[in-house]
């Protein structure tokens, strides 16, 4: 998974905007938005930036979704091909 998904999916899930976030960080909304929707790279140093901004808990939520967002996702779709058998 992209960090843009995950994050993108962090803040939907917590009801973070990214008006918010950009007022955090000192960046515009537009840049905010322009990297959830995976329309801006950002750089490790960035990146960082927009994590710590988040609460805790959202934070943590991020960090597992970056690590192991595919993996989560095959799980998935394989539990879902099985209750279909």
């Amino acid at each position: 998974m992209k960090a843009s998904e995950a994050y993108d999916l962090v803040l939907e899930k917590y009801n973070i905007k990214a008006k918010d976030i950009a007022e955090a960080i000192g960046k515009s909304e537009s840049d905010v938005s322009k990297f959830r929707n995976g329309h801006r790279k950002i750089n490790q140093d960035l990146l960082q930036l927009y994590v710590q901004a988040l609460p805790v808990e959202a934070r943590a939520h991020f960090n597992m979704l970056w690590s192991y967002g595919d993996e989560i996702n095959k799980l998935k779709i394989s539990e879902n091909q099985k209750q279909k058998s």
